[in-house]
């Protein structure tokens, strides 16, 4: 049996392990509940919590869009938001709001209101929902979209909860036949080597960093924002810190590409860090300052024993600036 302690000091949870599981296999559970990655934590506390959600915006910085305004206009869709979202990627929240106009949408039905009664300059998907067979209509509207010069950013926690087999079928709605999931690990990524694809400006992206990420394999090496360095080594409390080599050198966590007139983007970091929040900002075009970020806030959990149980202890972080 697993407990665990939550931001929330009114909501806990206990997690009972099957009677028929091996001892290796709950050691598994427990090594990775302790490994400290945000993204395991909280798919976890997901299973234990359900949500309320509003089917209106939950977060709107104008009452509506105004693509022809001076600011862009991004609308965010989020069908299942997760309750830390707003918390967890503070940075991008605060970058977005000071330099553009912003509406998060929760449903469908808003989410194509929003689309028919003005269009938006970008459009931030933050979870992958628009994958399942159930929201293929709505899947075909964005790609629509994106063929009419719209940009689609598929970035967030979509890369958490984005099923594997999914891969294949959902890339291929976009014109992207030979795309598919990857490696999932912690490394070192770079900027491409032989230039970023336009129109997005190297110049405010980190050159490098370190992320855990879900990747991309079988796209062009000139659709690759990303791309692991010859020196990357997996990075891991569990998994042996091999050297990236071979095919592994090809997949990349952040991908850049035409569609028709427009543009999809993916950003495969499961943990927001900074480095990815200002590429997801670049991307939906909008441009900004690294003072009007301010300070993120995150939660970041870690592990003790007591009285033979296992006890996730929730620590408050404050992320410095960009």
């Amino acid at each position: 049996m697993l407990y665990m302690s939550t931001p929330n000091p009114t909501k806990t949870c206990w997690i009972q392990f099957p009677l028929h599981m091996r001892h290796s296999e709950a050691d598994m559970l427990v090594t990775l509940a302790m490994n400290s990655e945000t993204g395991t934590t909280n798919v976890v506390l997901a299973m234990c919590f359900t949500q309320n959600r509003s089917s209106a915006s939950s977060s709107t910085s104008q009452s509506a869009l105004q693509p022809g305004g001076s600011k862009p206009a991004i609308l965010m869709v989020s069908l299942q938001k997760v309750d830390w979202l707003d918390s967890g990627y503070s940075q991008l929240y605060s970058g977005l709001r000071k330099n553009a106009i912003v509406s998060e949408i929760l449903t469908v039905r808003a989410a194509k209101r929003a689309m028919a009664s003005s269009k938006p300059s970008a459009i931030l998907v933050t979870d992958s929902t628009i994958s399942k067979p159930a929201y293929s209509d709505f899947l075909k509207e964005l790609v629509a979209y994106t063929r009419a010069g719209g940009r689609v950013i598929l970035g967030a926690q979509f890369s958490s909860y984005f099923q594997p087999d999914q891969g294949p079928r959902f890339f291929s709605q976009w014109g992207m036949p030979t795309w598919d999931i990857g490696s999932y690990h912690h490394t070192v990524f770079a900027l491409n080597p032989a230039g970023i694809p336009p129109p997005l400006d190297p110049a405010t992206l980190f050159p490098e960093y370190s992320i855990k990420a879900v990747l991309i394999r079988g796209a062009p090496r000139d659709a690759a924002v990303y791309l692991p360095s010859p020196s990357s080594r997996v990075q891991s409390n569990v998994f042996p810190n091999v050297k990236v080599t071979g095919a592994q050198l090809e997949e990349s966590p952040a991908l850049w590409a035409r569609v028709g007139d427009g543009f999809l983007g993916y950003i495969g970091d499961v943990n927001g860090e900074q480095a990815s929040i200002r590429l997801m900002i670049e991307m939906c075009g909008v441009k900004i300052k690294s003072e009007t970020l301010g300070r993120g806030s995150i939660w970041r959990a870690s592990a003790s024993r007591q009285t033979g149980r296992w006890r996730l202890i929730w620590r408050h972080i404050r992320k410095s600036r960009f």
